[in-house]
């Protein structure tokens, strides 16, 4: 979800503008089509932009292609490559953190002034290998809260008077990806 001041350091921050200075190329908007081989090695892919024809295709080839569109994009993108009965842990060892987000329209300006740091966290449960860190949503993520239509515009209208506090479980438990017809599904168990 990035980070309003760039602390959390992300690869916008730290690693794209330095591969950039040393020569690599940014393109934004492509769709990637597909990954291109020789024998069992990736050599390039074929990408595109939305909306426009196939001139607008183009071939990028180098010597390490590198994936990294997070854990469902990756997943989704090299089944679809048809790689996936070459890597035997495609799609297995997901690690997630559970979480649950309560939030509060207030009669007062709260945004700024109860803005929960993710540093925060609650330990004394670690017999059961659980930790409790808490977190303030981001605006542009607070939809996600099951909120849509007239709530949220009231939300939203009112922002500086909303906050909230997000509690993620740091599980050690592992799930698995599947492909479906209706896109990449988790299947993970919280363990007790």
């Amino acid at each position: 979800v990035g980070c309003p001041t760039s602390a959390k350091q992300s690869t916008a921050v730290s690693y794209i503008p330095e591969a950039m200075k040393s020569g690599a190329h940014l393109f934004s908007l492509h769709k990637l089509e597909r990954i291109l081989f020789e024998g069992n090695k990736a050599v390039g892919v074929v990408a595109k932009l939305d909306n426009f024809d196939e001139s607008f295709h183009q071939e990028f080839r180098a010597k390490k292609v590198v994936i990294a569109a997070g854990t469902f994009g990756s997943f989704e993108i090299l089944h679809n490559a048809g790689v996936g009965e070459k890597l035997d842990h495609l799609g297995r060892h997901l690690t997630i953190h559970p979480a649950v987000t309560v939030g509060g329209l207030f009669p007062y300006e709260a945004r700024e002034t109860f803005f929960v740091p993710q540093s925060l966290g609650i330990f004394g449960i670690e017999d059961k290998g659980y930790v409790l860190e808490g977190y303030t949503l981001p605006v542009d993520t607070i939809a996600a809260m099951s909120l849509s239509g007239a709530d949220l515009a009231h939300v939203m209208r009112n922002i500086k008077n909303f906050t909230n506090f997000s509690s993620m479980i740091k599980d050690p438990a592992e799930g698995r990806l599947f492909n479906t017809p209706f896109g990449v599904v988790p299947s993970y168990f919280v363990k007790d």
